[in-house]
């Protein structure tokens, strides 16, 4: 049964235990969940407010209000430096539903489906339920945890029917540069039966403020058949306002059209006008956010590389730590649990983002400072009493 086959998220699993734990009173600190510390700006909220005093609770067309479409495709060319149909712009209540649908419509018996090993744990999860073959790519430590066209050689297949990449990528932090993606769209080549889907939602939170972000969409004939995933949530920290944009090859518009419209009929109305007014205001809040996790990546990749036995790949972008525990013959698993019962701190251990995470784990850059500060004095401390 489909229902059967989905996985739950332990981002959000931590999340609910944490705030179980806070409601009876203990101090946790909670570095699971990825969520901005940063209130959503001032001018958005305003946008929404408006839109409910004019009036605007009713239905709108499925795929989002033309408005909308049409500041999504603006925003891309504006951005990314690429042209995209505001006909192919899809907004959906969540980057996930276009995740989701992208999965449904690709995968099935019969067709197997390529995904980043760690990465986000609904690529997998909803693989298998699609009934798909699910393979994992593997992110070796030694590539910084980029994909590489090397790796996924032997992996594609006849069958293969949807790769997908994440850059900048949740949990490593890596970030997918201009010639890798060339190596990838030259390897594809020989798969012309192959979707790419590319989830670019942490396109925004580059670290280095000279590098400019490598999307699918620049490489033309990768883009020709790109689903682009991204959305609200990150950029303009609006994670419970359940807002994506999505870009879809010309083919499958009409598909998620019968999907939109059999599940939630369409996106909520007045946030759709705050929508707008996010990508075409001030953008200083985002600048601010990406300065904040840049300094803090940095802070807790130093404190986790001064721990014996610990090792941490400096990340690229995205807002996470995804240290090693090895060396000191840890898990993820256990370093949750304990961490959570022992030192009231909140962690997602690296198995539930795919098998190669077993003695990882992952931090968020995106708490405030002080509760990183406070966590990292609490991990030094719990390192002293368990050498």
């Amino acid at each position: 049964m489909f229902l059967d086959l989905l996985e739950n998220e332990s981002a959000l699993e931590v999340l609910a235990q944490a705030v179980a734990l806070q409601r009876q009173g203990r101090p946790v600190i909670n570095l699971g969940v990825g969520q901005p510390d940063a209130p959503t700006p001032a001018h958005i909220c305003e946008a929404a407010i408006e839109a409910l005093r004019c009036g605007k609770h009713g239905y709108t067309p499925p795929l989002g209000i033309p408005e909308l479409r049409t500041s999504v495709a603006a925003y891309v060319q504006k951005s990314f430096g690429t042209t995209v149909d505001a006909e192919n712009v899809v907004i959906t209540p969540g980057g996930k539903m276009a995740i989701c649908w992208a999965l449904l419509i690709c995968g099935g018996e019969g067709a197997e489906v390529l995904y980043p090993d760690p990465g986000f744990p609904i690529y997998a999860s909803m693989a298998r339920a699609s009934g798909a073959k699910g393979i994992p790519v593997p992110l070796k430590e030694e590539n910084d945890f980029v994909m590489r066209a090397s790796d996924l050689r032997p992996l594609l297949t006849n069958n293969s029917r949807l790769l997908i990449v994440n850059s900048p990528h949740n949990p490593t932090g890596s970030v997918m540069r201009a010639h890798d993606w060339q190596e990838i769209e030259e390897l594809v080549q020989d798969f012309p039966q192959l979707t790419l889907l590319s989830d670019e939602i942490y396109s925004d939170f580059l670290f280095d403020e000279r590098e400019r972000h490598a999307s699918a969409l620049h490489c033309k004939s990768l883009g020709e058949r790109t689903i682009l995933v991204h959305g609200w949530s990150k950029s303009f920290a609006m994670t419970g306002w359940r807002l994506g944009w999505s870009v879809w090859p010309k083919e499958f518009v009409a598909k998620v059209f019968s999907l939109a419209v059999n599940s939630y009929s369409c996106p909520a109305t007045p946030l759709q006008d705050a929508a707008i007014a996010a990508l075409a205001g001030d953008k200083a809040s985002v600048v601010s956010m990406r300065k904040n996790f840049a300094r803090r990546a940095r802070k807790i990749t130093e404190a986790m590389n001064a721990i014996e036995g610990v090792v941490c790949v400096p990340p690229r972008g995205a807002f996470y730590v995804y240290p090693s525990l090895a060396g000191r013959g840890l898990t993820g698993s256990v370093v949750q649990k304990r961490w959570l019962e022992e030192i009231d701190l909140a962690v997602v251990a690296g198995i539930g983002f795919g098998r190669t995470g077993e003695h990882h784990i992952r931090l968020s850059c995106a708490a405030a400072d002080e509760q990183i500060d406070e966590a990292l004095l609490r991990i030094d401390a719990w390192f002293a009493k368990n050498p």
